[in-house]
């Protein structure tokens, strides 16, 4: 761990700290109903009194209620909810075209370009900076999309992905920047400061971004075959050779191609052998050690329904004359035909044999294809059970799992539940998935949630673990909170030397940050704290400070940690972010995977899966190799 660069988050700070205005308020029973569209908060009884009652709120004289000196203290939810209600107001009145969003996240968005395909627009939301103790509004580019736009191309080069020539946009931070920068710099100087009637101070921000101190994780390490050491997967492979090699041999490859793609299936052969020209990946045999003792080819007329049954029963029967052989499918596949997909998904599962889709379009794009192929191999390999590399962890006895859900949505609403978890140690190693619970009722599900956790977490003292940590990829419910707090509050009773700790990882937030060099990107496993519990991370980022960006670089993920509720110091935070970080390194779907870590990446693919079919659960939890890659 060591220090980094500060970095600018995308943060403005209240001019006055001082929320001071004069509200109305009416007080209410904690049982009574709350009005529609009304607002409600806690509030001191008198201005010296340290007990608290519930009222509804006014921010302008109404009858029946009373008015207040309100100062922000009282209640910080209120003094963010005055924020934005005066922000709201004045940004409908001054900005001809902008929306107020008075869901989850109560902002402010306002058109900054209108095309075509959606519109471009600044977004403003009050919030509180606890690392600095500020309030302020947070400010941010977003490209909203009509819902009848379906140019992909023009709307990822609006929203910033590609560059103005459809390339993947290297200066997206630099891009970023400057339209938040010239929006700060115009219209935004003009709309403040706001003078409400009522409120002791107007509202104006500072007219730069927060910059808030940083650390510096320490840069990912690869363990590959003899237990050699490397600081790059791919160089580590060319090297050392992975891990371990597939050891159930022999080995089959059953080809699964329709006849116009015959050429395709064969380029993408001598592509996976090393021997298509331009391409850099030097073959299977080379990199993994894995040579095909046999293949075989199927030829479907067309991709519908009945022509894949018929192909799978083929398959099936060659699994059947050749036992004991190691089998994978390639499947060579138009990419639109996305039902055809989990069809041929479900069916192979079925009958576990591990499937391998590629579509004709990239082996047809020369140029994007000469770079997938060692990423095709790689999936290729773990799915035939190799384990290519894992990470030197922090934690060097941490069990980790990484839980997801899937909601079935019927007429009367939610019909069902699906929690599932995939487990790993802080090595990166794919240990297995586990079903936790599978039922129609909610009151069963949370029940079935604690037990198995319960489960999973006692499984852990027989292996030695020391540590176990869960990374949850959503906002968990207060009965799902509890319900954690429980089972780990049971295990811990049972299994004492066993640490447990939950953390929060989002991917999709309103955060993001920017760095003092000239890409603005900052570098890989920078950690920026946003309070006790709560920071940004950037898996994806600079290699150094000379480094030369050469793609889009993903933002950073905001991360929080639920448990334990006492406080952990940063030195223990900072070792369970180093092995978080750690998993985005150990994604065995690309060499260049590193944005997310496996313990959510993996369980969002699932997800996918589980909508499409959910009666193969107890399948997919049979299955031991990561066949969702």
């Amino acid at each position: 761990m060591g220090s980094a660069p500060g970095i600018n988050i995308n943060f403005l700070a209240l001019q006055s700290q001082s929320v001071d205005a004069t509200v109305w308020r009416k007080r209410i029973a904690p049982s009574e109903a709350k009005p529609p569209d009304t607002l409600c908060y806690t509030l001191p009884l008198g201005q010296d009194s340290e007990e608290r009652a519930s009222y509804l709120i006014s921010l302008t004289e109404q009858q029946g209620y009373l008015p207040w000196d309100f100062r922000e203290v009282q209640n910080r939810k209120l003094a963010l909810r005055y924020i934005f209600e005066v922000l709201a107001a004045a940004a409908e009145e001054h900005f001809g075209d902008c929306r107020v969003h008075r869901g989850f996240q109560r902002a402010v968005s306002i058109v900054i370009k209108r095309t075509p395909h959606g519109n471009q627009e600044i977004w403003l939301e009050p919030y509180f900076l606890a690392a600095k103790g500020q309030y302020g509004l947070l400010i941010d580019f977003h490209f909203w999309k009509m819902p009848e736009a379906t140019s992909f191309r023009e709307i990822q080069r609006l929203g910033l992905g590609l560059d103005e020539h459809y390339r993947s946009n290297r200066n997206a931070y630099i891009d970023r920047e400057k339209i938040i920068g010239n929006f700060i710099n115009g219209p935004l100087a003009s709309f403040l400061p706001i003078h409400h009637p009522h409120a002791n101070q107007p509202l104006n921000v500072h007219k730069r971004l927060t910059a808030v101190d940083v650390e510096q994780l320490q840069p990912k390490m690869f363990v590959l075959a003899h237990n050699k050491v490397d600081e790059s997967q791919w160089k580590g492979l060319e090297r050392h050779g992975p891990l371990e090699e597939v050891k159930d041999k022999p080995l089959g490859c059953i080809m699964l191609f329709q006849k116009e793609h015959r050429p395709l299936a064969e380029d993408l052969y001598r592509g996976l052998m090393g021997k298509a020209p331009g391409v850099a990946f030097k073959g299977m045999p080379t990199v993994f050690g894995l040579n095909f003792d046999k293949y075989f080819s199927v030829v479907p007329q067309r991709w519908t329904s009945a022509d894949l049954a018929t192909s799978v029963a083929q398959i099936a029967q060659i699994k059947r004359d050749n036992p004991g052989m190691n089998l994978i499918v390639l499947m060579v596949e138009d990419i639109e035909n996305n039902e055809i997909y989990f069809e041929a998904k479900y069916q192979f599962l079925s009958h576990a044999i591990p499937l391998q889709v590629i579509s004709a379009q990239l082996i047809q794009r020369r140029d994007q294809f000469k770079w997938s192929v060692s990423n095709i191999a790689l999936q290729i390999f773990t799915k035939l059970g190799g384990i290519p590399w894992k990470v030197r962890p922090a934690y060097d006895n941490c069990l980790i799992i990484g839980i997801g859900q899937a909601h079935r949505m019927g007429v009367a609403g939610i019909q069902k539940y699906f929690a599932y978890c995939v487990a790993t140690d802080s090595s990166g190693l794919y240990k297995k998935i586990a079903v936790l619970s599978h039922t129609n009722s909610r009151t069963t599900y949370i029940a079935e949630l604690q037990r198995s956790l319960v489960r999973e977490m006692l499984a852990t003292n027989s292996s030695g673990y020391t540590h176990c940590v869960l990374h949850v990829p959503f906002k968990l419910k207060n009965d799902e909170l509890e319900a954690l707090e429980e089972a780990v509050q049971s295990a811990s009773d049972t299994a004492r030397s066993v640490k447990f700790a939950v953390l929060k990882i989002n991917d999709d937030h309103r955060f993001f940050g920017y760095a003092a060099n000239n890409s603005r990107v900052p570098i890989e496993g920078t950690i920026a704290r946003l309070g006790a519990r709560s920071m940004l991370l950037w898996f994806e980022g600079l290699k150094s400070p000379s480094d030369v960006v050469s793609k889009r670089i993903a933002g950073p993920v905001h991360l929080e940690f639920l448990w334990p509720k006492t406080e952990l110091d940063y030195q223990e935070q900072n070792r369970y972010l180093q092995d978080l970080f750690n998993l985005s390194g150990t994604n065995w779907r690309g060499f260049n995977a590193r944005s997310t870590p496996i313990s959510t990446y993996y369980c969002r693919l699932i997800a996918k899966f589980l909508a499409a079919f959910p009666d193969q659960l107890p399948r997919i939890e049979a299955t031991g190799h990561p066949w969702f890659l």
